[in-house]
């Protein structure tokens, strides 16, 4: 169909009219000199009504529009399960999925074939990835059997749609057990659905297999137990995992913790027994053993294998283990949950050779007072011990006798400044007395629920720096730089005021007559006095560094490891346990063993594959550190990362970490079916018919199929001078006329 049509210029007729009547009107106008005969008037009037029926046209801009339609083609289209849960029984044991998926297939080859003469056919096997699958019209070509290890049915199903971009999607049949297995999905099954609702397609789901069928599901695997465990050696270590088991109702189910050492010497060090109520029941179980050595080990968490189970790789996890020989065991006391000691916490427990254990003892339970704690500070569970904002009553004598005793013995002590510390908490009348290197007024003491007396403590602001060199207040290795770096500290809000021991000395203070740390020995014991409380300031502009390593140097000389050197290469891994084709994040660096990080050091990364090669991996650099990524995972088995550090020529040292790559065989660890899952693709296309279908059905199904009567309408317009091409002719046909008019005039005298 052809339509024309004018479109004038400013959609206006009128001023096409006065336009071409005023150029029609220039005609009258005649040379003033020269004769002209009747012959040369005539065409020179000729060539002047073309010129105006030229320019009359293209204002009126003629325009034709051809309209054409033609039928839209379609595609039905066809995706099958060939991932190896489909060889599992379908509804009896005599007939599995695979087979009666392939029997559903032939019975519809020729209701496809009646529908491949009018549209596109295009059918797809998948499993993790989308596979092409030849369709003469007359047979498919069916795989001898399903070898898929995953089942990615959202990531099939985008990319089959996707393949079909731009053409009309008649239908889409769907066959499998419905079983999503991926590890990874390239595409989230919502986000599948979502692009099926937006084309406007049926679905037509056929599921095969039962759905929670017990007799199928019997199967024990071992769930959530963590990547990696760390330890100091004769300490108790709780082992915690859950048992996921279908079918064995009633049954007895062993489980075992067995140790792994380096020469992979398996030792069982733990077992317990335990009982499913109901079918699918999550079974919570918990283990404890104490390591008795220091080393790198594997644990691994195993239940003993069923009868009747097809899958027994995930009937136990793995975790790496780490048994630290003992380091440093601090115990914090503290009265108030004031900001300092979150921020102290975080400090200390930041270093993986310190262990702090916190205890908050609260002012409001003071009718529970004193506490009794004597064997506690007695003992050896403990090197160091932490007294924050703490009032002496919370304490009994005795303990507070065993506390100075256990000073004198070697014990380190650091004592926090606060409203109920020191004087003010009422220590000059304890054994504390003579173990703290400041002096206490005997008068001195803070009630709780009076008013605070001020006369006790020194307001702030209050710049802390240090008086002298020495290894608590050392931020930076140089003199001049290790001042600067005190100065771009924030200052403390306030501390207690005290006098100072002869014996004692100050290591940091706020000017001449205001000590703010204060050390002293007290027999074989070292002691610290910090008298403010407001550390956490530093941490939260931006002094993170500073503010660890301040805190873990004081640890360290209370502890007298002060004198421990040694740099110490790190690496961590994002996660310890991977699914086959994760990815794991690697990170490294080398720092003191006072914490500041080594920052001229270069390194380089390899990890050992289960087969034994090895694999350089390319690193980034983080500011002092490294970081890497590794994604080669294929392989199922033990990894080993090694990270080292170089000076130039010298070596800092490496380190070693490992990590598993599953080998769990997820397509058949659930045998059940999940037809509810095709059922909830099918939903959300019900509008345009989609649904579920049994495989008997599918024939009969796709013969009432329909191609869709769907016609597209093209159109093609022209319109005078309407592209580059057409203008330009027009163009230059009026340039000839108007310039053969004037070579007329010029050589008949009329110009």
């Amino acid at each position: 169909m052809t339509r024309f049509s004018l479109q004038p210029v400013l959609d206006s007729y009128a001023l096409v009219a006065l336009l071409a009547l005023g150029l029609l009107a220039l005609l009258w106008l005649r040379p003033a000199f020269g004769a002209v005969g009747s012959g040369r008037r005539i065409a020179l009037v000729v060539t002047r009504l073309i010129v105006i029926a030229l320019v009359v046209m293209a204002m009126l801009r003629p325009t034709w529009v051809t309209t054409t339609s033609k039928r839209q083609t379609a595609t039905l289209m066809v995706l099958f399960d060939t991932s190896r849960s489909m060889l599992q029984p379908h509804t009896s044991a005599s007939d599995s999925r695979w087979q009666a998926q392939s029997r559903t297939l032939a019975e519809s080859v020729p209701a496809l074939a009646r529908l491949a003469e009018e549209m596109e056919v295009a059918v797809y096997a998948y499993d993790q990835e989308l596979v092409p699958i030849a369709f003469d019209g007359s047979a498919l070509e069916l795989p001898e059997a399903p070898e898929g290890d995953q089942t990615d049915i959202g990531g099939s199903l985008y990319d089959a749609l996707s393949r079909q971009r731009g053409k009309r999607v008649a239908a889409v049949v769907l066959l499998g057990d419905g079983s999503q297995t991926a590890y990874a999905p390239a595409v989230e099954l919502q986000q599948a659905a979502s692009e099926l609702a937006r084309l406007g397609a049926p679905m037509l789901a056929v599921p095969f297999g039962r759905a929670g069928d017990a007799g199928q599901a019997g199967d024990v695997a071992v769930e959530n137990m963590p990547d990696e465990y760390s330890v100091f050696v004769n300490n108790e270590l709780p082992v915690r995992a859950s048992l996921r088991v279908r079918g064995y109702v009633n049954a007895p189910l062993g489980v075992q913790l067995i140790l792994r050492d380096d020469q992979q010497q398996e030792k069982v060090v733990a077992g317990t027994q335990v009982f499913s109520r109901q079918d699918g029941q999550m079974l919570e179980v918990s283990l404890n053993f104490t390591p008795q050595q220091v080393g790198r080990y594997e644990l691994t968490l195993r239940a003993e294998p069923q009868q009747g189970e097809l899958v027994t790789s995930n009937n136990e996890h793995t975790a790496f283990l780490t048994v630290r020989e003992g380091g440093l065991r601090i115990l914090y006391l503290e009265g108030e949950l004031r900001p300092e000691q979150a921020f102290l916490r975080r400090a200390i427990d930041a270093s993986d050779d310190v262990e702090l254990e916190f205890r908050w003892i609260d002012h409001r339970l003071r009718d529970t007072w004193p506490l009794k704690l004597a064997d506690t500070f007695a003992g050896d569970d403990y090197d160091a011990f932490i007294l924050g904002d703490l009032d002496s009553d919370a304490l009994d004598r005795a303990g507070l006798q065993a506390l100075a005793d256990a000073v004198a013995k070697g014990k380190g002590l650091l004592t926090l400044g606060g409203y109920h510390s020191y004087g003010a908490g009422g220590y000059q009348k304890t054994p504390l007395r003579d173990v703290l290197p400041i002096v206490m007024g005997e008068q001195e003491r803070q009630d709780f629920g009076d008013r605070i007396f001020t006369d006790m403590h020194v307001a702030g602001p209050l710049a802390m720096m240090p008086t002298g060199s020495h290894f608590v207040t050392r931020l930076a290795p140089d003199t001049d730089e290790n001042s600067a770096a005190w100065r771009a500290l924030p200052e403390l809000d306030g501390a207690n005021k005290v006098s100072v021991k002869p014996s004692a000395q100050v290591l940091a203070s706020a000017g001449p007559t205001v000590p703010l740390l204060v050390n002293g020995e007290y027999g074989d014991g070292r002691v610290l006095a910090f008298l403010g409380d407001s550390t956490w300031h530093w941490y939260m502009e931006g002094n993170q560094d500073r503010h660890k390593r301040f805190w873990r140097q004081a640890m360290l000389w209370l502890t007298g490891r002060e004198d421990a050197t040694d740099e110490l290469v790190w690496l961590r891994l994002s996660q310890r346990r991977l699914n086959p084709g994760g990815r794991v994040q690697l990170s490294a660096g080398a720092r003191s063993a006072s914490g500041e990080a080594v920052t001229d050091a270069d390194y380089s990364l390899n990890v050992r594959l289960p087969d034994g090669t090895t694999q350089d991996v390319p690193l980034t650099r983080d500011g002092d550190n490294v970081t890497a990524a590794f994604d080669e995972t294929t392989q199922a088995g033990k990894y080993t990362v090694e990270a080292t550090a170089r000076r130039g020529t010298q070596s800092i040292g490496s380190m070693s970490q490992d990590f598993l790559v599953f080998d769990h065989d997820v397509e058949l660890s659930n045998p059940a079916a999940d037809p509810d899952q095709l059922a909830r693709l099918a939903e959300v296309t019900r509008q345009w018919g989609g649904k579920v279908v049994s495989p008997e059905d599918l024939a009969a199904e796709l013969n009432r199929l329909e191609p869709p009567e769907l016609t597209i309408e093209t159109q093609e317009k022209w319109q005078l001078a309407g592209n580059h091409r057409d203008a330009w002719l027009l163009f230059l046909l009026l340039v000839g006329l108007l310039t053969g008019e004037w070579v007329m005039r010029k050589r008949w005298g009329l110009v």
